[in-house]
């Protein structure tokens, strides 16, 4: 097991996940010390399937996206000695489906990269985890606020861990009625609007709890996350997807000195540097410095929607025009009409005479400009 200062740290989990600081945290260490591999890895018994990720850290005051290890040989190897080799998906990621998990062995992961350095995590036991209570939103003054319950009347989970998927739909300031192709104008399809999108986000920053102090093993409206008056995502419909785990004493830790270091440091009454401590080695130099942690158990999920017309008055958000603004191109102008930067909206007519079409610029008339897809989710 190997551990390092958060000093040192700091340098690095931007590799792993988004920072948080209230204000920059200036890191006594040097571009040189960047490098050290990042695995974040879990076995999720619930499907069958094993996914890891494996970067390369990098300065924290980069704004570079983390490198990947790209051409690994990373195994799944239980405790009678089964092995499972993993493939590569591209992009860091290596996974495996199918692979038979049972509650009463212990797991570890064996990783060589290109360089022919290898590395070892401690064998974990893996976690089931009950099922999620109950999944609520509440009005407050600062937004809208996701919470969770849940219960192991066993009094075996005690540290839990949660993230989450939202989807929300969202629409085009204007609607494009008509598409203009080769000189021909017609009507859209409800194959071709792109008036209506979805967009997906996943959480992002460590959510942790504990019912370590209780004397039963509950969590009650624990916030899992917060959505800010009028927020984009509840314009229409929202939808969070809750996922829910349980880890061990030794996992929590680390994800709790974790989450100290990377969103709340950065003022005077703040957690100060301390020890952060992984479940890897390398074998090849036990001196090297490695970063993550491998874990795994069941996962149980619980989904919610909410939509506008739910929402109190103070907290809801309507689009606005903006920029936004249409213009008009006569039937004889059409020819000299481009669709790249613009989409048509309605016709035009002096009476009952078709003389042209209003149009606007494609982000105001296109939802996929502001990310997103038309493809409807099978969950809607």
């Amino acid at each position: 097991m190997k551990s390092f200062s958060i000093l040192g740290l700091l340098l690095i989990v931007n590799g792993i996940l988004l920072t948080g600081c209230v204000e920059p945290y200036p890191p006594p260490v040097t571009d040189d010390q960047a490098g050290y591999l990042v695995v974040d890895g879990y076995l999720n018994s619930s499907t069958g399937t094993i996914t890891v990720k494996l970067t390369r850290a990098i300065p924290l005051s980069s704004v570079d996206i983390p490198p990947t290890e790209p051409n690994a040989l990373i195994t799944l190897e239980d405790s009678d000695g089964n092995t499972f080799m993993l493939t590569e998906e591209g992009n860091g990621k290596y996974s495996l489906s199918g692979v038979p998990t049972d509650f009463s062995k212990q797991y570890r992961l064996l990783i060589t990269t290109a360089e022919n350095k290898n590395y070892i995590s401690e064998f974990v036991e893996i976690k089931q985890a009950p099922p999620i209570d109950e999944l609520t939103w509440v009005p407050t003054d600062n937004g809208v606020k996701i919470q969770v319950d849940t219960h192991d009347d066993t009094q075996k989970s005690i540290y839990y861990k949660w993230s989450f998927e939202e989807t929300y739909e969202q629409h085009a300031v204007y609607y494009s009625a008509y598409e203009y192709n080769g000189g021909d104008v017609k009507l859209r399809t409800p194959e071709n609007d792109v008036y209506t999108c979805w967009k997906d986000e996943i959480s992002q920053n460590i959510i942790i709890g504990t019912s370590q102090r209780l004397s039963t093993d509950i969590i009650n409206d624990f916030p899992v996350t917060l959505i800010p008056p009028g927020s984009p995502k509840i314009y229409v419909r929202y939808s969070i997807l809750v996922k829910q785990r349980v880890l061990t004493k030794e996992a929590y830790t680390y994800y709790d000195k974790l989450k100290k270091t990377t969103e709340d440091l950065g003022g005077l009454f703040d957690p100060q540097p301390g020890q952060v401590t992984g479940n890897f080695k390398s074998v090849s130099d036990p001196s090297e410095i490695v970063i993550g942690y491998f874990s795994g158990g069941s996962e149980e999920s619980e989904r919610m929607f909410i939509t506008l017309s739910d929402l109190p008055q103070h907290l809801r958000g309507y689009q606005s025009e903006g920029a936004c603004s249409q213009d008009t191109v006569k039937l004889e102008e059409l020819p000299f009409f481009s669709d790249g930067p613009n989409l048509l909206i309605n016709g035009q007519y002096e009476g009952i005479t078709l003389v042209g079409y209003t149009f606007a610029p494609t982000g105001c008339a296109d939802c996929r400009r502001k990310g997103g897809t038309t493809e409807r989710p099978d969950f809607w």
